[in-house]
């Protein structure tokens, strides 16, 4: 127990009960939870670094694409996996696709012309290693900040960039001191102008029709008498007893004269086209039978009166 350090012993003493014996602590009991703790910790400890080699390229984004500490990580979590009795065979793709989410286009294409060297090899090249990697990328990366062309925009990054300073001077501006309003500011005012407009179009006194006017009531209230503007409104229909095809109206239903009433116009005409599409079917099964008859060296008469046939 002395030569545990205090994580170790924390970890430990939860499994008092498994290497005492009665009131006296076993020393082979002992020994065997803490190797059992240490196997169990060591299982996690080396499952989470093969986690963190394998996203590497999530990584460099957090570091502002820094190569140099890029490689000192990496180099950190190869050296954890051996302290474990522990190695690593995909160490090299895993730096392939670090580098390949840097932020620099030059250094990217620089490194997928590695790559394609590397695989047109068929992963033979003893030159290519992973350090042997690390140092020729850490050596770009110091040459290119050397030089100041590390992450310099590209010809293509630059007119961009001037496109959307010209799309900014478009931007909509208000008319009070000529300062720039966004889209959606912008858009709010107009709304709110034509709304202001609407409202003055509306006759003074006269107030806006309730939700009732719109809506078919439910069946419990179809004879139910809402007040609005100094008027009684009840709701016309056949169900109703009125003679309307279900507006709200003055007049009472009996004494309905459906001067209100619309047909059904398009009712009509769905079923006047279903009326035709069922003859000309009809046509096309007596055509059929017609030739089939024919075809089995019958006489048929045209001519013939069609009840009789």
């Amino acid at each position: 127990m002395a030569s545990l350090s205090k994580a170790g012993k924390a970890k430990v003493l939860i499994w008092e009960a498994q290497y005492m014996v009665g009131k006296e602590p076993s020393g082979a009991l002992l020994l065997k939870v803490i190797i059992r703790e240490s196997h169990i910790d060591s299982n996690a400890m080396t499952a989470m670094i093969r986690t963190k080699l394998s996203s590497l390229d999530t990584y460099i984004v957090t570091i502002a694409s820094d190569i140099t500490e890029f490689n000192q990580y990496g180099k950190l979590l190869v050296q954890l996996l051996h302290t474990r009795g522990e190695t690593t065979t995909d160490l090299l793709t895993n730096l392939f696709k670090g580098y390949a989410a840097a932020s620099d286009q030059v250094f990217r294409s620089y490194i997928e012309r590695k790559l394609e060297t590397w695989e047109e090899s068929g992963g033979d090249d003893d030159t290519m290693s992973a350090d042997a990697l690390m140092a020729l990328a850490n050596e770009k990366f110091k040459i290119m900040k050397n030089n100041g062309t590390w992450n310099v925009p590209s010809a293509n990054e630059e007119k961009i960039t001037a496109l959307s300073a010209k799309v900014a001077k478009l931007t909509p501006s208000s008319n009070r001191g000529g300062k720039a309003v966004s889209f959606e500011k912008e858009k709010k005012r107009m709304t709110s102008t034509e709304s202001s407009k609407e409202k003055k179009k509306t006759p003074p006194g006269r107030k806006e029709k309730p939700d009732f006017f719109q809506k078919r009531p439910p069946e419990a209230d179809l004879k139910k008498v809402k007040n609005w503007n100094d008027a009684e409104w009840r709701y016309c229909h056949p169900n109703t007893g009125g003679r309307c095809t279900g507006e709200c109206r003055t007049h009472l239903s009996s004494a309905c004269e459906g001067k209100a009433f619309k047909p059904e116009k398009k009712r009509v005409h769905a079923e006047t086209a279903t009326t035709k599409k069922k003859a000309k079917r009809t046509e096309i099964k007596l055509a059929k039978a017609y030739q089939a008859i024919r075809d089995a060296g019958l006489q048929v008469d045209d001519d013939s009166d069609s009840d009789s046939e």
